[in-house]
């Protein structure tokens, strides 16, 4: 039911290209020509195509590029910041605030989305996600469920921020607060950024003849 309720991801062009050069997506990460509500089964169709659409353009991107070196400060960094992950001896669990971000999203951001709730989930959001500096490392095989959990906050609030911004119901999106279809509203919700500040475009829907 949540993935029947989601319908955006990553901005792609006919041949899965994101807006990063080089970074192709296709399937359920990318954003589906589907509209405002869709069955699940329906995406099967669309992984195939650009599944191989992507996988083509791909291949011919990797074939005429050349080897990219990779900044040395950034990968400095990430070495460091991994590092003290991997000490971080804090008191709450991995799984504990993993479960109350899927029960908070789960509540609050699924199809009924209230206006007044969805401004107290950005909230809460933002916050808990800082707890993650809280959760407590044993070793290697807790940090990728780390960094995932870190995502996983970010997607949540890309998701809360675009649910809050579009006033109106339409699909699978339901705001008590804006019970009604809005024509203004025929539009797509770009988000740059998915950390603290998260930046919000609009972009008219183009008309199909």
């Amino acid at each position: 039911c949540f993935a029947h309720a989601i319908n955006g991801g990553l901005r792609i062009d006919s041949d899965g290209q994101t807006t990063l050069n080089g970074l192709y997506a296709a399937g359920e990460v990318a954003g589906g020509p589907h509209g405002a509500d869709r069955l699940g089964g329906n995406m099967l169709v669309t992984c195939q195509v650009f599944g191989a659409r992507a996988g083509r353009a791909a291949a011919k991107e990797a074939a005429r590029s050349k080897a990219m070196e990779v900044p040395q400060e950034q990968v400095h960094h990430e070495k460091d910041r991994l590092a003290s992950l991997k000490n971080q001896n804090g008191d709450i669990r991995c799984e504990e605030l993993r479960s109350w971000l899927q029960e908070t999203m789960w509540k609050n951001i699924l199809v009924v989305r209230h206006g007044d709730n969805l401004s107290q989930t950005a909230k809460a959001l933002l916050n808990s996600g800082k707890e993650i500096q809280r959760v407590k490392v044993a070793g290697d095989s807790d940090i990728i469920p780390v960094l995932e959990l870190e995502n996983l906050f970010g997607v949540g609030r890309a998701i809360c921020a675009a649910a809050l911004h579009r006033k109106e119901s339409r699909g699978s999106h339901y705001r008590p607060d804006y019970p009604n279809m809005d024509p203004s509203w025929e539009k797509r919700i770009l988000l740059r950024g998915m950390r603290e500040t998260i930046h919000i475009e609009e972009e008219a829907c183009r008309q199909v003849p």
